[in-house]
This record gives C-alpha cells, sequence and structure tokens, in this order.
C-alpha cells in the first residue's frame, strides 16, 4: 500500500479511500474509464488531511481533458460543471 508522508506523519491510500466514499471512488473510476489519464486529488484536499482536518470538498488535477473529466463527472454525479477561464 502506498503511503503520502509529511513530516513523519501518513496518510494510507486506504485512508482516502474511506475519505472520498465508495460511491464517488466508482464515480471517479468510470470516468476514469471513459477518459483515462492520471487523476490527482490536490490542494486543500491533501492539506487538510495531512494535518488531520476533515476536508470541506475534494480537489482534483488531470493532466489531460479536464474540461471533458468536469463535465463526465459532473453528469455522473449529479454535479453542476461550470467552465471558467478563457478557451
Amino acid at each position: 500500500m502506498q503511503k503520502m508522508t509529511r513530516g513523519g506523519q501518513g496518510l494510507s491510500c486506504a485512508q482516502l479511500a474511506d475519505f472520498i466514499g465508495v460511491d464517488l471512488l466508482g464515480k471517479l473510476a468510470a470516468t476514469h474509464g471513459r477518459f483515462h489519464g492520471e487523476v490527482y486529488l490536490t490542494g486543500g484536499t491533501i492539506r487538510d488531511l495531512l494535518l488531520g482536518r476533515e476536508p470541506a470538498d475534494i480537489d482534483l488535477t488531470v493532466r489531460e481533458d479536464a474540461r471533458g473529466w468536469a463535465a463526465d463527472l459532473a453528469r455522473t454525479t449529479g454535479g453542476a460543471y461550470v467552465p471558467l477561464g478563457r478557451d
């Protein structure tokens, strides 16, 4: 099992799965199956988990087709896709 560490504290992949939940993890896997590529848990989510806090949301980063990922994940989860920035 992989473990992320910072300052001697560890966060296991199982702990991340516990936080994300089986339902959302399945929906992420379904989106990944359609888009492939790498997806990372990032930002304030990682900071909060490493500090032992309960994250308020989940920040994801993908290497390719971020807009496609976002739109598909929003459809899959019943969320909203709001494109920001310039094309």
